[in-house]
């Protein structure tokens, strides 16, 4: 009985971080369509309050209105990429917590059909007790300016 708390612990996790990232997914979703609608019409009402004279625009307000648009677009895409990393991060914990729930399963099917060696045991414990994920997904850096200035650059 004490063998199937560790299956029974894992489900929990698994259970608990499947929640975290549907809600994040469903919070990142509603950003996204939100955000998106909040650019055009900021984008809309500052296009229209644009000084024409002569049927042109100074490059002044071109320049103030396009730093406006950089700014904000920056910061949008900023806290969506936050909220991303948020959903990732659960849906590893979440898909982390089954895996392991399937290796304990396995492991302990294996033990009552005693087809498990001593040598097999070492392998099957080793994954089980590998470090924890702690859900922060390192692999998503943003691109560096300089070398993708400089591919750009090198196009003939």
């Amino acid at each position: 009985m004490q063998l199937q708390a560790p299956v029974k612990y894992w489900e929990e996790r698994s259970e608990k971080y499947q929640k975290k990232y549907r809600n994040a997914g469903w919070i990142l979703g509603g950003y996204s369509l939100a955000s998106a609608g909040a650019l055009f019409c900021l984008y809309s009402v500052a296009a229209s309050h644009l000084p024409v004279e002569g049927g042109a625009i100074p490059y002044a307000a071109l320049f103030k209105s396009t730093a406006f648009a950089l700014l904000m677009t920056t910061a949008v895409f900023w806290a969506g990429r936050i909220l991303l990393r948020i959903y990732l991060g659960s849906y590893h914990l979440a898909s982390d917590a089954d895996e392991r729930r399937t290796m304990i399963m396995t492991f302990l099917a294996m033990l009552k059909g005693q087809s498990v060696e001593e040598k097999d045991r070492a392998v099957v414990l080793g994954a089980l007790f590998r470090p924890g994920s702690d859900g922060i997904v390192k692999d998503d850096a943003a691109p560096e300016f300089g070398a993708l200035i400089q591919n750009l650059l090198r196009r003939p």
